[in-house]
């Protein structure tokens, strides 16, 4: 099972609803929510494929995301399940529990990863206790992608964490593999990317979401383009 969306269908400045999402995009959001005081648009301001983006902002204390659920029990039953998110804070991220999480099929929490209060990436367990973080910081105002690993398990649960702050390279800046979890358990059943947890002064584009359940889903950009701009 692979879901991918590149936001390459929608027009910069429209609101993204699970309508228009689809297409030239890839696989449609099953469910979109933006509340009042919340933005959720297309945008080509940033764009780190393509020309477009989706643009996440929050003036007031509340929660705007992008899930994916149906297409994912439709196409397997699964404990594992791995994400892959590029990114872009506008100016110094706030701190959030949560942009990538994973939920069960009835919306209850399993793990993610977020932004701690002193800037790192943090993983967090079903319980959104603070299991991990990384020593590199969120980068700021620059294209990055994270890779999330996820392993549902109350007792033996993974979670790993990969990431690149050159967004097509083939090697993490840093990874983080945590096991014996308290993952939850049961069957993975929904992915969610942008601002699930309610918080204020958000301004974050993403681009190019996947989710899969066969491995680490890599790069946008085939290797081969990659090695060849690389060496140029």
């Amino acid at each position: 099972m692979l879901l991918t969306n590149s936001a390459e269908g929608g027009t910069n400045t429209t609101t993204a609803s699970t309508g228009n999402s689809g297409g030239a995009s890839g696989n449609a959001w099953d469910g979109i929510n933006i509340p009042a005081n919340t933005t959720l648009t297309y945008s080509s301001t940033q764009a780190m494929h393509g020309t477009l983006s989706y643009h996440f902002t929050s003036a007031t204390t509340a929660s705007n995301f992008l899930r994916w659920d149906s297409q994912i029990t439709a196409a397997t039953t699964t404990t594992t399940l791995y994400a892959r998110a590029y990114c872009y804070f506008n100016g110094t991220p706030p701190t959030m529990s949560r942009f990538i999480q994973f939920n069960d099929a009835s919306a209850t929490f399993l793990g993610g990863v977020g932004v701690k209060a002193s800037g790192q990436f943090a993983l967090r367990d079903s319980a959104a206790a603070l299991v991990g973080s990384t020593t590199m910081s969120v980068p700021v105002s620059q294209w990055f992608r994270v890779e999330l690993m996820l392993v549902s398990n109350a007792t033996t649960g993974q979670l790993s964490l990969k990431v690149y702050s050159s967004p097509d390279s083939s090697v993490p800046d840093e990874t983080l593999s945590l096991t014996n979890q308290n993952t939850a358990g049961g069957n993975i059943g929904q992915a969610v990317f942008g601002n699930p947890t309610a918080i204020s002064g958000l301004d974050l584009y993403m681009d190019d979401l996947a989710v899969q359940d066969t491995g680490f889903v890599g790069s946008a950009v085939p290797s081969a383009i990659v090695s060849w701009i690389q060496d140029s």
